[in-house]
């Protein structure tokens, strides 16, 4: 009985995987808007039925994509910041692996260009928090850990920079993304050198 349970379940997180995963690589390509559940369906051979057992609609499915591509960039920019050999030089990092990650194409349209139309500002706000947000807290929390930014409240600074990165991203994302991208990481490490050095 306990092998069976465990068959099942197992079953039901690779067919979750396996929705969040077709639907990532439609939206990403389309947009969610010209994405149907058919579209994410067909390919998987499963009925509605079956997606409604694990979602309760096309939004709470791209949801789950959108935490997903979330978890996949915070990630990567905590990796990035700790790898770094001081606190300071990981907070850059961190920053700068945000503007690099967000820029992929998949990632800029998930992220920068449908999430805030199809979720509300708190949905949004909850999945930065958990992802975005918490590692540049920590990331300037460790340098003012080190003695540097002591000055400097953690919050408004961890929401500024978090801000810049994403009006940056957000710009780049209307036309000449790679030039964009390249001339806010360039004013973005220019400020925390200036940040640091006052």
């Amino acid at each position: 009985m306990q092998g069976k349970s465990k068959h099942k379940a197992a079953k039901a997180a690779d067919t979750h995987h396996q929705l969040v995963q077709v639907a990532r690589a439609a939206f990403a390509d389309r947009g969610y808007g010209d994405v149907s559940l058919n579209d994410i369906l067909t390919p998987l051979q499963l009925t509605k039925g079956a997606l409604y057992h694990h979602f309760r609609d096309k939004k709470d499915l791209f949801r789950a994509v959108l935490v997903a591509v979330q978890s996949e960039v915070a990630a990567s920019a905590r990796e990035a910041g700790r790898a770094a050999p001081d606190p300071f030089q990981g907070l850059k990092a961190v920053c700068r692996t945000f503007l690099h990650e967000l820029r992929k194409p998949d990632v800029m349209r998930i992220v920068c260009i449908d999430a805030g139309a199809i979720l509300t500002w708190a949905e949004c706000a909850e999945i930065d928090e958990k992802h975005m947000l918490s590692v540049m807290r920590d990331a300037i929390g460790a340098v003012q850990a080190s003695g540097a930014l002591a000055g400097l409240d953690l919050e408004a600074t961890t929401r500024a920079l978090a801000g810049a990165i994403y009006q940056t991203v957000e710009w780049a994302s209307r036309d000449e993304a790679h030039n964009r991208i390249a001339q806010g990481e360039i004013v973005l490490l220019r400020l925390l050198d200036g940040i640091l050095a006052s």
